[in-house]
């Protein structure tokens, strides 16, 4: 690699490219030249042009590169409603983890010259995301790497690849296009990964083209070749049409059951959406999706449909049915646990239970057992305060009234469920061991992180006797 450090001066023409056509709304550049492209980086690096390509980011640590195309050559500030881009796209090699990845960015608040992270810039940029390094604790909200469609610093759409297929070492064919709609279109490597994702919140606007990569604490080469672009100038808005209508739902009623409905629409971008049920709308039920969780018995033969509006005409789409099927499964005990402490006990039912969990005398324990009172540790499980117990004995926990989460009726456990548990007895010359599972590497040493978790310090994942302090024995 030839200068990766070096800066490239910016050179400024205005006319015909001999690198490609110069037209109002098409850009064409194979980077023989820097004609047409800015050139950013961070510190004393810039992003530089070699055996026509333009190098994003060599393989070295710590680095952001960058080309913004020039838009006295596209389309000189005017509002555009579409466009399509063209492009071969080489991430890495790399180190052994390569990062950071590539975001190709179109939008108001693109800044000529600058350099944007591999999710692109928040506002309003449409950005197609080439992530290619997970950065833990879902930093991006889903797995990496992947191929993202985001917008206003949000991710619209992803598309999960390993890491062996985006870091090819190779140029690879990249296509996007955005139509008048606000749906987005991708290939890549030949693949369509996305169709139409509609992008909620666009309009038609003036903006700059960049497409932006950077490395971190791991690196890889990222370079872009034969680049396209053409865009259409806003036109006369079309009107709303429903291309797709939102389907019957069937699901079984609980605390964690979810319905979906959507649509999916056509025509001048924006829309605005409203959905109504059996005819009345809903509030804040204002996206292309409609999300409704959890779903109970009442919310059987719900009839759901969307209104849809853009500046030229309103449409709604045809009804869909949510078919809720009753449940009617009685909640169990699965287990009782005592803890050290000699005087609570840990109740887990099967299912999520209502606050009748928390009445103290919905419990009897055996051989003058008091319970005192009772505390939530989550959805299905609760925490018995009680009297003194002797350690090493076994007692039988009886539970009446406790009921679930269905909403027609809700279903009690059965009369007089009952359970066993054994108190704990301490034994000289051990030491008492607590094992908690799926604590990542990447969450780091911090204690909290093991205070704050719901097992802590009642339910672990394994509890062992030990003859000395090492573990394993």
């Amino acid at each position: 690699m030839k200068h990766p450090l070096r800066k490239i001066p910016i050179i400024l023409t205005v006319g015909l490219l001999s690198v490609g056509t110069a037209l109002a709304g098409s850009f064409t550049t194979d980077f023989s030249s820097t004609l047409g492209v800015t050139l950013g980086g961070n510190g004393t690096y810039y992003a530089f042009i070699e055996t026509n390509r333009a190098i994003l980011t060599p393989a070295v640590n710590s680095l952001g590169g960058s080309i913004t195309i020039w838009d006295s050559l596209m389309d000189n500030g005017q509002p555009i409603e579409s466009f399509t881009a063209a492009f071969k796209l080489q991430i890495g090699p790399g180190s052994g983890n390569a990062a950071d990845g590539t975001s190709f960015n179109f939008g108001p608040n693109v800044t000529d010259g600058a350099v944007y992270s591999e999710e692109g810039p928040n506002g309003a940029c449409v950005t197609v995301a080439f992530d290619i390094y997970d950065n833990g604790l879902g930093a991006e909200g889903h797995p990496t790497p992947s191929l993202d469609i985001r917008y206003q610093g949000q991710t619209v759409a992803t598309h999960a690849f390993a890491k062996a297929d985006m870091v090819t070492s190779q140029l690879e064919d990249v296509y996007i296009t955005l139509n008048k709609s606000g749906a987005v279109s991708v290939s890549y490597k030949g693949q369509v990964i996305f169709t139409n994702v509609l992008v909620e919140g666009w309009a038609p606007t003036a903006g700059l083209f960049n497409i932006s990569a950077r490395t971190g604490g791991e690196n890889a080469y990222q370079a872009v070749a034969n680049l396209t672009i053409n865009t259409v100038l806003q036109g006369t808005a079309v009107a709303t049409t429903v291309t797709d209508n939102p389907a019957d739902v069937t699901v079984q009623e609980s605390a964690t059951s979810s319905a979906s409905f959507s649509v999916n629409v056509d025509g001048s971008a924006p829309f605005t959406f409203q959905w109504m049920r059996n005819g009345a709308d809903i509030l804040d039920a204002t996206h292309k999706v409609l999300n409704l969780s959890p779903v109970h018995y009442s919310d059987n033969n719900a009839k759901f449909k969307c209104r849809v509006s853009n500046a030229v005409n309103t449409v709604t789409s045809t009804e869909a049915t949510l078919t809720v099927i009753q449940d009617t499964t009685k909640p169990t005990v699965v287990k009782a646990a005592a803890t050290t402490t000699g005087s609570q006990v840990i109740v887990t039912f099967s299912e999520p239970v209502t606050d009748t969990a928390l009445t103290p005398s919905n419990y009897a324990i055996d051989k003058g057992v008091g319970v005192l009172a009772v505390t939530r540790l989550d959805a299905s499980r609760v925490a018995l305060t009680t009297t003194a117990m002797a350690e090493g004995q076994s007692f039988t926990l009886t539970i009446n009234g406790v009921t679930d989460t269905a909403s027609s009726p809700p279903n009690s456990i059965a009369a007089n469920t009952q359970v066993t548990f054994r108190t704990v007895m301490f034994q000289l010359g051990t030491v008492l061991h607590k094992k908690y599972l799926n604590f990542p590497d990447n969450l780091g040493y911090d204690p909290n992180n093991l205070f704050n978790d719901p097992r802590y310090p009642n339910s672990p994942d394994r509890q062992d006797l030990m003859p000395m302090w090492e573990y394993p024995a």
